[in-house]
């Protein structure tokens, strides 16, 4: 995946999945860079779209395996979930009762769901098939 991952053209990317001439903002395109690296930039950003493309980018550039994404807020994701499947990436909530089912490009989570057993297990599940990507 990460070798794939180095050779993707992130503008191309960023075109393909938000229009023709879309254009990366501020600190974007250099902490886009690093996670194709497979790099762990921190940052500090204010609203969901800066934060949504940097993961949605890599999933769907590279289709195979999981990102996990904690988001604080229960009302971010089922816009988080339509904003990834809007762009033809596979995403859905963290259900515990569904855990051997999920099957997605990305999937999101609360952080109280996040340091659960099941969810523990589930994320154990997945790096053991090396189908565990990134956490964000």
């Amino acid at each position: 995946r990460w070798k794939k991952l180095r050779t993707i053209d992130i503008q191309q990317a960023l075109e393909d999945m938000y229009g023709a001439g879309a254009q990366f903002r501020g600190l974007q395109k250099p902490a886009l860079e690093a996670i194709m690296k497979n790099e762990s930039p921190v940052l500090v950003v204010m609203g969901t779209n800066v934060e949504t493309m940097l993961f949605q980018i890599p999933a769907k550039s590279v289709s195979s395996g999981t990102t996990v994404v904690i988001t604080p807020l229960i009302s971010l994701q089922d816009h988080m979930v339509e904003r990834c499947q809007q762009v033809g990436i596979s995403c859905t909530k963290w259900e515990s009762q569904h855990a051997s089912e999920m099957r997605a490009q990305i999937v999101i989570v609360t952080p109280e769901a996040a340091v659960s057993k099941a969810f523990g297990t589930f994320l154990n599940d997945l790096q053991g098939r090396r189908e565990l990507v990134r956490i964000v």
